[in-house]
């Protein structure tokens, strides 16, 4: 799960996503989790559910769900005054679940504001350990039980088997589906939707071998990075890799459709556009088929677009060189591979090199800040919270429309047959 924090100085509030999958595996959404950052934890719970309804006013005050398609919800977790209708939902019903997490007890103001949510089209998930005393009066409301399933054990049969006689009508999510074994006897349960460590990016122990073809990918995508290279030189890279090169071509038909008539490997650079290219070149970079990196690809998309949407609020970086450093850190991350090796391999420039390897020098300070925010929910004084659950935001949307457009096309990454 990528993780964000949103906040000023006084208020940490963390964002973070974890996918949601069907029973096939494909992803069919994204748990959006706003939790408190350190400098909320000791604050009351009244104070904790005003700053996280802030965040979520704010996050989606301008963000339009749409962006991540009409088959792919995403699941809020909400606050006590969301719910209410203290204060007003910051999005229509469409393409949005509502969670009642497990903290909320389940009064009659809260389910006469689940009763007036679900009256105006919104979906409704509860936590399985929600209680109260009105907690009967809800059920009839309940769109998608979660459960978690560490926390059950050898019950879980018996627990599906209570959940579907007591809300027959409603989805069953299982979270916490950590490894294949749970995965199986999730399955053999019967839940419609799974989440967990299952479906995320493995720990790796040790830094990958990077293969040539690899290396001529990663050159072409610190190329593409760089708005001041010419497209000639891009021509020179891609032309190193036969395979790489038929890839670009078939990327181009791809994107414009079948038969676009070609004329050079240049031509279809300019067709494709840098950022276009860059995403079907990350693909070739991390040696996978697109159904198999998906999360990967958005995690390094979303990484480069915050620290461009982000670079106007700190002097001295760019926004193309800031997107060309979270896209390269990013493939970095993501590979396990050793940053000062790729650095030369990939034959970066002074500033991206230092940036990247050794954390020097405004870039290098920026990516510094990112991490932080990954490890501690710290955000720098100049990142407001509106501006930073915006970023957040659009920038996953944004990665998720790209890599969608990767994989409702043709694959250019499969080489024809003879």
């Amino acid at each position: 799960m990528g993780t964000m924090a949103v906040g000023d100085h006084t208020d940490r509030t963390r964002i973070g996503r974890q996918s949601i999958h069907d029973r096939s595996g494909a992803v069919v959404g994204y748990e959006l989790l706003f939790r408190p950052g350190p400098g909320l934890m000791g604050a009351d719970q009244r104070a904790q559910d005003r700053s996280l309804s802030e965040v979520i006013t704010t996050a989606f005050g301008e963000f339009g769900l749409e962006r991540f398609g009409a088959q792919r919800n995403l699941f809020v977790n909400m606050t006590r005054a969301l719910l209410t209708g203290e204060r007003a939902m910051p999005f229509s019903p469409q393409h949005v679940v509502l969670e009642v997490l497990e903290h909320h007890e389940v009064d009659a103001e809260l389910v006469a504001g689940l009763r007036e949510l679900k009256s105006r089209g919104y979906r409704i998930a509860i936590d399985g350990y929600v209680g109260g005393p009105e907690h009967a009066r809800l059920l009839p409301l309940v769109d998608v039980v979660k459960v978690d399933i560490p926390a059950i054990g050898p019950d879980l049969d018996d627990l599906v088997y209570y959940i579907r006689e007591t809300v027959p009508h409603a989805a069953l999510m299982a979270g916490g589906v950590d490894d294949r074994v749970g995965l199986d006897a999730c399955l053999a349960a019967g839940f419609d939707l799974l989440q967990g460590r299952h479906y995320q990016r493995p720990t790796r122990a040790h830094a990958l071998d990077v293969g040539p073809s690899q290396v001529i990918s990663l050159q072409l995508l610190a190329a593409l990075a760089d708005v001041d290279r010419p497209v000639v030189d891009l021509e020179r890279i891609v032309s190193a890799d036969p395979g790489l090169s038929l890839r670009v071509l078939n990327a181009v038909n791809s994107a414009a459709g079948a038969g676009q008539a070609l004329g050079s490997l240049r031509q279809a650079i300019v067709l494709l556009g840098r950022r276009s290219l860059s995403a079907w070149v990350l693909l070739a970079a991390l040696a996978g088929h697109p159904g198999s990196r998906r999360e990967d690809m958005i995690d390094v998309l979303t990484r480069a677009k915050i620290c461009e949407l982000l670079s106007e609020h700190l002097e001295g970086v760019e926004p193309a060189t800031a997107y060309a450093g979270g896209l390269l850190s990013g493939v970095i991350e993501v590979m396990g591979a050793d940053p000062k090796e790729l650095a030369q391999g990939m034959r970066l420039n002074e500033d991206l090199t230092a940036a990247l390897v050794h954390r020097q020098g405004h870039l290098g300070l920026w990516l510094d800040a990112i991490d932080e925010f990954d490890r501690t929910g710290q955000a720098p004084e100049p990142i407001s919270t509106r501006a930073m659950s915006y970023a957040h935001l659009r920038a996953l949307g944004e990665a998720v429309d790209t890599i969608d457009s990767i994989l409702l096309g043709s694959d250019p990454w499969q080489t024809p047959e003879a």
